[in-house]
């Protein structure tokens, strides 16, 4: 089965302006999407307790958090403290697994906008990119609401 990535930016965001429906269908698709072979990544550079409830937490099995200021941000992402101690904006994150009792310090590269030109250059002088139409279509007559 192929899997299927998908990826929210600016989470908190979009959960601002329709939270009820949009987190009602995230917290869905994190349930059913395992199965299916979805894979969920949300992203966000604030984080609220009011946005980011349990129910959405507790639906994902591995988080990540960057450097944040405050204690009460670490707790959203990870459940626990932490994050606020790492060093911001050099890549520095804590990684807590669901079978982890605590989160485990890593480290990840920083990846400018030139070098993510450079790798969108790449990508697009390798072809055009190859789409599963039947899924496209299924995606299509969905009935929105």
């Amino acid at each position: 089965m192929p899997y299927i990535f998908c990826i929210v930016d600016e989470f908190c965001g979009a959960m601002f302006q329709c939270a009820e429906e949009f987190g009602a269908n995230v917290a869905r698709l994190t349930q059913l999407g395992r199965t299916a072979g979805i894979c969920l990544l949300l992203s966000s550079k604030g984080t609220r307790k009011k946005i980011i409830t349990d129910f959405i937490s507790a639906n994902f099995l591995t988080r990540i958090a960057f450097g944040v200021f405050y204690l009460s941000d670490s707790h959203v992402v990870l459940g626990e403290g932490g994050a606020e101690k790492l060093e911001r904006y050099s890549g520095d994150m804590l990684v807590k697994g669901l079978a982890d009792a605590a989160a485990r310090r890593a480290q990840c590269a920083f990846i400018g906008d030139d070098e993510i030109a450079r790798i969108a250059g790449a990508l697009k002088a390798n072809g055009e990119p190859q789409y599963n139409q039947e899924l496209l279509a299924k995606i299509a007559a969905a009935p929105r609401g």
